[in-house]
């Protein structure tokens, strides 16, 4: 009959080395601390505006599209028959322009509150470097 052997491994904790916090004011002074959050959350808001960007460009696509099939519709008389389509399409993508504007409102004023932080540190910084 095989035997389970139990093995107590004590973990070697001398080769693990603390990680630096990015609120560890030892190294780095409170302004650059600042600095790197602001830059931080800059680097992050810039990328959700990107995305709502795309999005609206992915948006104008899809309705010029539309604005395609319902010519092609009038064109050839069918109008009525898809006009049920084109409501639901419309519909759709006025509500996620209608989202996707908001969320760019409200991005855009999360990134400038960032660059009034930013500037208000940097001012700070060349006027105690003086």
């Amino acid at each position: 009959m095989d035997e389970l052997v139990a093995i107590n491994e004590k973990p070697n904790l001398a080769d693990l080395t603390p990680k630096k916090n990015s609120l560890d004011f030892k190294d780095v002074s409170y302004e650059e601390s600042n600095l790197k959050n602001f830059t931080s959350e800059l680097d992050g808001e810039l990328g959700s505006l990107g995305v709502s960007v795309a999005t609206l460009t992915d948006v104008e696509v899809l309705l010029a599209h539309l604005v395609e099939d319902m010519d092609t519709a009038v064109y050839k008389g069918d109008e009525i028959y898809c006009f049920r389509g084109f409501h639901r399409k419309l519909r759709v993508y006025w509500r996620l322009l209608n989202h996707t504007i908001n969320e760019l409102n409200k991005e855009y004023e999360r990134v400038d509150e960032i660059k009034d932080g930013l500037f208000t540190e940097v001012v700070k910084a060349s006027k105690e470097n003086q």
